[in-house]
């Protein structure tokens, strides 16, 4: 049985062709950022901005909304992501380090952003 996690996190990633929900989000989501490139484009004419601010802002505001609701669920179901699930937890920040880096232990000078990468 498939949790409603488990389902977000399928819905939110890259699309399957028989996903047909996972596919309409996705296309849903690049119309309206190509809405929003769209207003950018028109709220930069003067006679435009000064006419339809308003419906502007409020537009904005809407599509804010919907990527932040989009970007909390994308944080919650991030953990059913399988390649995420193959480490450990880390119980410091050295081993979070430790991942980034292949294994590299920290020291002082990469702390300081004076290490060399080879």
């Amino acid at each position: 049985m498939t949790t409603l996690r488990r389902r977000t996190y399928e819905v939110l990633e890259a699309a399957k062709e028989d996903d047909s929900l996972s596919r309409t989000v996705d296309c849903l989501l690049i119309v309206l950022i190509s809405l929003n490139v769209a207003a950018v484009v028109l709220e930069s004419v003067a006679e435009l901005s000064a006419t339809y601010g308003a419906y502007f802002f409020v537009f904005e505001m809407i599509s804010v909304g919907i990527f932040t609701v989009e970007y909390l669920l994308r944080v919650w179901s991030c953990v059913e992501n399988e390649i995420l699930n193959l480490y450990e937890p880390a119980e410091s920040p050295a081993q979070v380090y430790a991942h980034a880096n292949g294994g590299a232990r920290p020291d002082r000078a990469c702390l300081f952003g004076l290490h060399r990468q080879y």
